[in-house]
């Protein structure tokens, strides 16, 4: 016997709204599967999220690629990342500016870049390594 027999059984008066009892019993329990799922899809899209902490990806594919390339210039990483030599060396700006990698010319003309601490310790934090 559901809740609203008895309920009705004890108030024979309400026997009249048994329709809408019923109905909202029934969008009672679909408005819970629903708030459910969406629950679980935010949940979902929250662990995508990246942090505002965090670097944008290809910032961190681009770290990721010099510690384990040790020291590269502008056209080897454009290459390997299939970006544009313009948007790499926008990177490389900011990445310098952030006091993440520095450059060396010990190579020749063209500046090889490699990671500073500060690099390592954040991928390490963002458990990338």
């Amino acid at each position: 016997m559901s809740w609203i027999d008895n309920l009705i059984k004890e108030m024979p008066s309400a026997s009249h709204h048994r329709q809408d009892l019923e109905a909202m019993h029934k969008e009672n329990a679909s408005l819970k599967q629903e708030n459910a799922r969406l629950k679980a899809e935010l949940d979902s899209l929250r662990s995508k999220v990246i942090s505002p902490d965090r670097l944008d990806a290809e910032v961190e594919k681009m770290l990721l690629f010099i510690l384990r390339q040790e020291y590269a210039n502008v056209s080897v990483l454009s290459k390997a990342l299939s970006l544009s030599k313009e948007a790499v060396q926008m990177y490389i700006e900011d990445l310098t500016k952030g006091d993440l990698i520095e450059s060396s010319y010990a190579g020749g003309d063209n500046a090889e870049y490699y990671l500073k601490q500060k690099a390592k310790r954040y991928l390490l934090a963002a458990g990338l390594i």
